[in-house]
């Protein structure tokens, strides 16, 4: 990783973008995993960490703040925080999305 390290902040609640129907339970297994919650909440999904969770903003900052986050059992996340909507995005691990679902969303990961 080529960018360098900002802020450290402890981060406890997300408003994230809404999942597609059928990430949503394989999302809310994973932060159940790692001691969170994932919700549903109308227009956007909640995302609640365990105490000790931490983020740090990836520099230099682009459009958007970027940041890495670490759940306070060391598994790790990526999140793009948009301005505009206020909401985050968040991206997992690709080991930990089941293969027809990457496979049936790949568009959505090509370059």
């Amino acid at each position: 990783m080529n960018e360098t390290n900002g802020r450290e902040q402890h981060v406890t609640t997300l408003k994230t973008l809404l999942f597609s129907c059928e990430f949503i339970p394989v999302l809310q297994e994973i932060f159940r995993l790692h001691g969170g919650l994932l919700e549903v909440s109308g227009e956007y999904c909640v995302a609640t960490f365990p105490a000790g969770t931490r983020k740090v903003e990836l520099l230099p900052r682009v459009r958007k703040p970027r940041y890495w986050i670490t759940f306070s059992d060391g598994y790790l996340i990526y999140e793009v925080y948009n301005i505009c909507s206020q909401l985050s995005h968040l991206y997992f691990p690709e080991v930990d999305i089941p293969v027809l679902l990457r496979e049936a969303y790949k568009k959505f990961y090509a370059l």
